[in-house]
């Protein structure tokens, strides 16, 4: 058994305004259909009591203590040499162009002419899985790529959060783990601008966060 030790990032959900609130009351009044535990609609006292550097100007918010960030590219690689471990064998640079059912297996063949044969395929592609599900004559439909802003924090900024902290109106920030700050801009057609940023500048640009 392989053991992934991921540390707890317990979100809170910041509302600057009051009509903010009322999108994060929906938030709260669905979590509690799903069951979660301990999930919170908070005062503004609540809220800085929570996290002291939130703006002074927020208004309210929801807490989750029993809710958490993964942080995927360890789970992933751990999920990888967990695999390896057991036995699996992991092929990459196979681009699956097709697909065919013979039996109770299918052949798939990659684009380099490369094949392999499997009883239960699962369609995990990310931003192919349109392509590789039309190739199996599943379901057709087709996924727009998008990319968002991913912003790499200094810990030694008087603003550093302690929680993972959600605006209402998305994004968010998280407990800062590098020495740098810096920006990556996605556009609709998936291009990236960085653009070295300072922390404080960000969270106030934000409007959550205060120095």
């Amino acid at each position: 058994m392989y053991r992934l030790e991921l540390p707890r990032q317990i979100p809170v959900f910041a509302a600057l305004h009051e009509d903010e609130v009322r999108v994060i009351e929906q938030l709260y009044l669905q979590g509690v259909e799903n069951g979660v535990i301990g999930i919170e609609m908070c005062s503004r006292e609540r809220m800085l009591e929570l996290e002291p550097k939130l703006n002074p100007e927020v208004v309210g918010g929801l807490y989750a203590p029993s809710g958490g960030i993964l942080e995927p590219y360890r789970f992933v690689f751990s999920l990888v040499e967990s695999a390896e471990k057991n036995g699996v064998e992991i092929k990459t640079q196979f681009e699956v162009i097709s697909a065919v059912r013979e039996g109770d297996c299918w052949r798939i063949i990659a684009a380099d002419g490369r094949e392999i044969e499997a009883r239960f395929v699962v369609n995990s592609a990310g931003l192919y899985a349109d392509t590789i599900s039309a190739a199996f004559g599943g379901e057709r439909f087709e996924i727009v790529p998008r990319k968002g802003e991913y912003y790499l924090l200094d810990r030694t900024t008087k603003a550093k959060p302690s929680r993972v902290i959600f605006p209402r109106q998305g994004g968010f920030c998280n407990e800062p783990r590098a020495a740098r700050a810096y920006t990556a801009h996605g556009s609709h057609d998936g291009s990236f601008d960085f653009r070295e940023r300072c922390y404080y500048q960000f969270c106030r640009a934000q409007g959550f966060l205060w120095q």
